[in-house]
């Protein structure tokens, strides 16, 4: 880096290359101008976000990463406010359910199937797994958690009730779910 004070007139920026800021070098080299592109953009470099009562370290553009995120897929920081994220499996159980219905539903990621997850000590299992583990304690091997409700995102511990994997595929199958009465193949 070099040292001294930009050679364009009115500029107070350090050197960086020929004599010149980078700003007005970078123009140089695209413009060939030190002054074409329009006015400097002076930019007030904070450590934290510039956005009213969001305290995060900033990322880019003078906000924070979920900020910059809106921003870049927005155009705007949005008017809603950046959820803070949950870090214990508690937490997020506690945040990320919304009632429907007669149903306690999971309202974060799901497999793919419509099971819900949550990520336990840096593995992902299902939530309602967990949230009957939560409550009840381990479940024994050999059953699983099924849903009377028969809604993958349910948590609420009054519709989760154990039993074997085949009492899981006769509620299936006594629901209408199982492929081939949906007209489609097993595979």
């Amino acid at each position: 880096m070099g040292q001294g004070i930009c050679s364009i007139g009115g500029c107070e920026r350090t050197v960086a290359s020929r004599g010149m800021c980078n700003a007005h070098y970078i123009r140089v080299r695209k413009y060939g101008d030190p002054h074409k592109g329009g006015p400097l953009i002076v930019r007030e470099y904070r450590d934290h976000c510039r956005i009213d009562g969001c305290t995060r370290p900033v990322k880019g553009q003078g906000v924070c990463n979920a900020h910059y995120c809106r921003i870049k897929r927005n155009g705007n920081t949005g008017d809603t406010p950046v959820r803070l994220h949950v870090y214990g499996a508690d937490e997020a159980l506690e945040a990320k359910t919304a009632p429907e219905g007669d149903c306690l539903v999971w309202t974060a990621s799901d497999n793919g199937n419509g099971y819900g997850q949550i990520r336990v000590d840096g593995k992902y299992i299902y939530v309602h797994r967990y949230a009957y583990e939560r409550e009840h304690g381990p479940i024994p091997d050999g059953l699983v958690v099924r849903h009377k409700c028969d809604n993958r995102r349910c948590v609420k511990l009054d519709h989760l009730e154990l039993g074997t994997h085949q009492d899981n595929m006769n509620d299936m199958i006594a629901r209408g779910r199982a492929a081939w009465q949906k007209g489609r193949t097993a595979s």
